[in-house]
């Protein structure tokens, strides 16, 4: 995933395939399709996120979750409403990926 793999890498993020086994453990939820989750246990950072997305949603996918990572999101003492952690992990995440298409189809 190039830019986001070396974000994931440069910050110690862990990524993981979210499948519907861990999703049902994890959220009583066996439907993953499309989704992502960011966690922090035990001093670790970790992106669980569907494997099985499209290249464009995968990128999406861990973009989002990473900024929930380096906005802060993913502590448990965090004061942003959620909505507002959700809608500054989108904005964050469409930045990367229109950096990613601008790179790939319009850069040099």
């Amino acid at each position: 995933m190039g830019l986001l793999s070396d974000i994931c890498k440069n910050e110690n993020i862990e990524l993981i395939n979210f499948t519907p086994e861990l999703g049902e453990r994890l959220l009583g939820n066996s439907n993953t399709s499309g989704c992502g989750l960011a966690l922090e246990y035990d001093n670790k950072k970790y992106i669980l996120y569907d494997t099985a997305a499209s290249i464009w949603e995968k990128r999406f996918i861990v973009a989002h979750e990473a900024a929930h990572h380096l906005l802060g999101h993913s502590r448990t003492n965090t004061t942003i409403a959620p909505q507002d952690r959700e809608n500054e992990a989108n904005i964050f995440a469409s930045v990367i990926t229109a950096m990613i298409l601008f790179k790939k189809y319009g850069g040099n």
